[in-house]
């Protein structure tokens, strides 16, 4: 059996590999073009903009990646991380320290992440369930808090956690970047990672190879929540303001970075290094659109568009997979 399973999955890795090399292909000559046809695209300024742009949507990719790997998914992230910058935001303003914004910005992510791990393994309850019934309830208890006022005036001291440059490079895409390696080596070179992908993999083989399914899941949302955490704390520091609709669509932007670099929807095969791909498409088109002066609402389309062709795609070779285990 073992025997039967490994050729397909290498047939579906060989493909996501083939899907990624394409990705960077395409974000490559998008580059190339976009610096040809506005050479203001390849100046440093604007380069530091789009990986500031495109460093949240990095962070929380990389707990979404492990989510989806487990072949769950969580639609509440652009909520939670709305939540997460609205009491960070409060607590700075209140004269609180930027290094207990962050515990605090973490600690409520997690939190968020664990209720819904749990609600899932007690309810038996698909994950896209709880979390749009979760994404609601944030986005509502966020209206609440901030009573549709705007969060401003934040002391400089916060604005530097999302500003400040370390060898010229903004301090949100360094801690991202550590994250992202710290994250890679766990899914690579721990068994807590081999279980995420196995679980997504296989389910029923994971299961009767005595992994505690539901715990690895209830741990991946805990830590998918806590990057969310940390990453509304950035959020808010990058812009020195908070408003009530922080981060929405949000969730659709990481999903898309995600499922764009290559992990399947299906679960079990991607990784956090093709969802930073996909999360550096996701900045520059938006800035190639600006740039060319193409309306924004062609931004939603072309996202839709590509997370269509993800999953599709993914679907497709799910069922060539299928069949060939099959045969």
């Amino acid at each position: 059996m073992a025997t039967a399973l490994s050729l397909p999955k290498r047939i579906l890795v060989r493909v996501v590999l083939f899907r990624q090399l394409g990705l960077l292909l395409a974000t490559l000559g998008l580059s190339v073009v976009m610096a040809l046809l506005v050479p203001v695209f390849f100046t440093w300024g604007n380069i530091r903009d789009i990986l500031l742009n495109i460093c949240i949507i990095g962070l929380v990719s990389v707990g979404m990646t492990m989510v989806i790997l487990v072949a769950e998914i969580d639609l509440s992230v652009g909520s939670l991380l709305a939540v997460g910058a609205t009491i960070a935001a409060l607590y700075i303003a209140a004269g609180g320290s930027t290094l207990v914004s962050i515990v605090i910005g973490v600690a409520v992510g997690a939190l968020m992440g664990f209720i819904n791990g749990m609600f899932i393994y007690v309810t038996r309850t698909p994950s896209i369930i709880i979390t749009l019934g979760t994404m609601s309830i944030l986005r509502g208890l966020n209206i609440q808090i901030m009573h549709g006022d705007w969060i401003v005036g934040l002391p400089k001291r916060f604005w530097l956690l999302g500003n400040l440059r370390v060898l010229g490079v903004p301090l949100p895409v360094w801690i991202t970047i550590v994250v992202a390696v710290v994250f890679i080596f766990i899914l690579r070179n721990t068994n807590f990672g081999r279980d995420i992908y196995a679980i997504g993999g296989n389910l029923n083989a994971a299961k009767l190879s005595g992994i505690k399914v539901n715990k690895v899941k209830v741990i991946v949302f805990t830590l998918s929540g806590a990057l969310v955490g940390l990453a509304s704390v950035l959020f808010a520091a990058r812009f020195g303001w908070v408003v009530s609709n922080s981060g929405q669509g949000f969730e659709f932007s990481v999903i898309g970075a995600v499922v764009v670099g290559g992990t399947s929807i299906f679960g079990g095969v991607g990784g956090i290094g093709s969802s930073l791909l996909g999360a550096l498409l996701m900045g520059i088109l938006p800035n190639s659109l600006v740039l060319l002066k193409v309306p924004p609402t062609w931004e939603k389309t072309i996202l839709g568009l590509l997370i269509l062709y993800a999953v599709i795609s993914d679907r497709l070779i799910k069922n060539r997979t299928e069949r060939g285990l099959a045969e």
